[in-house]
């Protein structure tokens, strides 16, 4: 979206690490708020899918293409949830293995952030991580799709 229309970049929330009291703890609980919400959201946008179905069987070409981007909304939801939760700095799941992680290798790994960032980029340019993250992405479809059905279970 930036290069098609100039906006959509998100920029990084300022957390200062000196108001928490347990502070590998607290920053592995921040950074998974962002991918918790984009499964909440992607759980949101597939019930209100299911809705939509009941409504697609009128036919309108209007209709299905709502239906169709609110599914895409979905799957692109769980796609950054995924992708976000990468043990790769700078992204979130780097922050949540610092609370699992040695202090001594988290500090190696976080002072190569940088050149680590670049390959990231690389990785995803080359479309190394599509595997995965299709993989990993399917599992969590199905498990959210599974959720999101439950209300329509006694209609279907």
């Amino acid at each position: 979206m930036i290069l098609l229309v100039g906006f959509g970049y998100a920029k990084p929330v300022p957390v200062n690490m000196l108001n928490f009291k347990k502070r590998k703890r607290d920053m592995a609980i921040t950074a998974f708020a962002g991918p918790v919400t984009n499964l909440i959201m992607a759980l949101f946008f597939l019930i209100l899918f299911n809705l939509m179905r009941f409504v697609i069987n009128t036919g309108s070409q209007e209709i299905v293409s709502i239906a169709t981007f609110i599914f895409l909304v979905a799957i692109r939801n769980i796609y950054l949830a995924v992708f976000n939760l990468l043990p790769i700095p700078p992204l979130d799941g780097s922050r949540i293995a610092s609370a699992v992680l040695p202090d001594g290798i988290y500090y190696r790994i976080m002072r190569h952030e940088r050149y680590i960032m670049i390959g990231l980029f690389v990785l995803m340019f080359t479309g190394v991580l599509s595997i995965p993250i299709r993989f990993l992405s399917n599992l969590i479809y199905t498990g959210l799709s599974f959720l999101a059905d439950l209300p329509f279970k006694p209609f279907m």
